[in-house]
């Protein structure tokens, strides 16, 4: 039975990826209700870990997500680019977290618009930009929280994400993973980061080839369309108020990897 974890938590829901349990997270003071997928749990190996678990003074939801809502932040997590980046487990974790946006939000369907890139562009432009999913450039934390968001740059496709009391988020996953928090932001679901941190802007991707320099925004190909090599690689890519597309590429560790 999951017990009520504090009535001053902010958050109404809270699903809690594995960082919130390795950094002994206070749950009870983040979140009301408390849950999270088994898969976590197995995940946990560390002797500690496991012992605090055991000793928690609330109680966390074990809770599988449903077919359908495992189903929707796949093709989600395709058209965004995070598919490849993304384990079973974190997919479940989205996936649990949805679930509970549609039960919470009191209608049928959870609000998912995503950019995806298109197909084919008839011009891009390179830049050299840091992709790396743990480049510390992609994360605003406690110090310049309020300047970003000042500044519009929480998300560059055009909506701003807006700075929300916690006390008014009925559903949110708490995770410090790149990739899963930027799947969340393209659903319009929010995150909870118990280290004061959120990403700085929502990237999307697509794949490009090393050997000829063709794009495809199939994120599932492991061979080049065009030239039929397997060189594919991801990079984040934005489109400009003109609509030229923009590839941000590490040219310094595109050359590193190639070497």
């Amino acid at each position: 039975m999951l017990i009520m974890s504090s009535e001053n938590a902010g958050v109404d829901h809270l699903v809690v990826d594995a960082c919130g349990f390795i950094n002994n997270t206070q749950l009870q003071s983040l979140g009301k209700h408390l849950y999270t997928v088994p898969e976590v749990i197995n995940e946990l190996r560390d002797k500690a870990v496991r012992e605090r678990l055991r000793n928690l003074p609330y109680e966390v939801m074990l809770k599988e997500p449903s077919s359908e809502a495992l189903k929707i932040v796949t093709e989600a997590s395709k058209k965004s680019g995070d598919y490849i980046a993304l384990s079973a487990t974190d997919l479940k974790v989205l996936a649990l977290t949805y679930q509970l946006h549609l039960i919470n939000k009191k209608s049928k369907r959870c609000p998912n618009h995503l950019w995806i890139p298109q197909e084919s562009v008839a011009e891009n432009k390179e830049e050299g930009h840091d992709t790396d999913a743990s480049d510390d450039q992609d994360w605003v934390g406690e110090q310049n929280f309020a300047e970003a968001v000042a500044a519009g740059d929480l998300a560059d496709d055009g909506q701003e994400v807006d700075a929300v009391d916690s006390k008014e988020i009925k559903v949110a996953c708490l995770t410090t993973d790149f990739s899963i928090q930027n799947l969340l932001l393209h659903m319009k679901m929010k995150i909870c980061s118990a280290d004061g941190l959120v990403i700085k802007r929502l990237n999307s991707y697509i794949l490009r080839c090393r050997s000829c320099y063709s794009t495809t925004a199939i994120m599932t190909k492991e061979f080049c369309p065009k030239c039929g090599h397997k060189t594919l690689h991801r990079v984040a890519v934005s489109v400009d108020e003109s609509g030229t597309q923009h590839l941000h590429i590490d040219f310094e560790k595109l050359r590193v990897t190639e070497e």
